[in-house]
């Protein structure tokens, strides 16, 4: 369970060290993770090594892990790394959160991994509702050039409209230097 840097999990929840066991649901068994339970390299205990005993179906993996640069990759070697025969399904939050102490930005970056296929959604930064069917599944990989300048963006609407509900408006001092254009272009 979570408990560094804007995590504070153990003030709400408690770990738990039981029942791993996958639930039926239409004749498939499912294994169902919360976030920290796939980054368990550093933990007692491995709790998707624990469900992978099980063979379930499917895997799910539901999120609420912050986005910072390289993450795309990361997701998918600690995914690798569990070297899983089924299907894993990794749901992650998006929008932005301010806890009081930091403000911190979900890009989504949901993604189905089969021991084939790699298929990530198509959207980041914003909400959506997919359905998958496994049995066609086809790979797609988003490109993580732009992914900077979405979650800057993304930052910046969020901050308009939620935290600046009242609209200001932006004034900006430029110096004539890159990241006076950066700012310029991120604000227009």
């Amino acid at each position: 369970m979570p408990n560094y840097t804007f995590f504070d999990d153990k003030r709400y929840f408690h770990a738990g060290y039981g029942n791993f066991e996958p639930f039926e649901f239409k004749g498939q068994k499912v294994a169902i993770q919360i976030c920290e339970d796939m980054w368990d390299e550093t933990h007692d205990m491995s709790p998707t090594t624990q469900m992978k005993a099980y063979n379930p179906d499917v895997m799910i993996n539901i999120s609420a892990s912050p986005w910072v640069k390289g993450k795309e990759t990361s997701r998918l070697d600690t995914i690798r790394r569990h070297n899983l025969s089924m299907p894993f399904v990794y749901v992650n939050a998006t929008g932005m959160q301010n806890n009081g102490k930091n403000v911190v930005v979900f890009d989504g970056g949901s993604l189905v991994v089969t021991p084939t296929t790699i298929h990530e959604l198509p959207q980041n930064f914003e909400q959506s509702e997919t359905v998958i069917d496994l049995a066609t599944l086809e790979a797609h990989q988003n490109p993580v050039e732009h992914k900077l300048y979405e979650a800057l963006i993304h930052a910046i609407r969020y901050f308009d409209e939620e935290t600046l509900a009242y609209g200001p408006k932006w004034v900006v001092g430029v110096s004539g230097g890159l990241d006076s254009s950066c700012n310029g272009i991120a604000l227009s």
